[in-house]
């Protein structure tokens, strides 16, 4: 077991040091490079993608500065997106209609939708919950009644 898990830790290292090399600066000066991996590095590019379109409703939403300053942040998300995708080969955009095309193919309507599985799950808990709070408060009213009548 043990052997096991130091191999498959020396494989992480390994596609880790194999990754795409990032280079950046500190304040201080210094320059370490950060190995990534490609797939976290496409996660970043979807990430940025999604809080880019939510900069844009928030800024249309909003005026004067607040709303420059969600246009900013978008701009400067879609610039570090574009760069990130043009060193990789990526694309967010095509990615997404493959997606969109894979969901017409196998008959399924697209997560973003409105068929949010996470939305349905909180739905249903608060209606569990509902529930058993009426069940808690007409339990706690029939004992109030039955104490109240008792002691008439």
């Amino acid at each position: 077991m043990t052997r096991e898990t130091v191999q498959i830790t020396e494989d992480i290292k390994e596609a880790e040091e194999n990754g795409i090399p990032i280079e950046y600066y500190t304040l201080d000066g210094k320059k370490p490079i950060l190995h990534m991996l490609p797939g976290n590095l496409m996660i970043i590019c979807n990430v940025l993608h999604d809080y880019t379109h939510m900069l844009d409703e928030a800024a249309e939403a909003n005026i004067g500065y607040v709303q420059a300053s969600y246009i900013y942040h978008a701009n400067r998300c879609r610039k570090i997106q574009a760069k990130i995708e043009s060193q990789m080969g990526y694309s967010t955009e095509a990615a997404i209609e493959k997606c969109k095309k894979k969901h017409k193919y196998i008959g399924q309507e697209p997560l973003f939708k409105g068929s949010d599985v996470g939305e349905d799950a909180v739905i249903l808990a608060m209606r569990q919950r509902h529930h058993q709070k009426s069940k808690e408060n007409k339990r706690r009213k029939e004992f109030e009644d039955g104490v109240l009548n008792t002691m008439d």
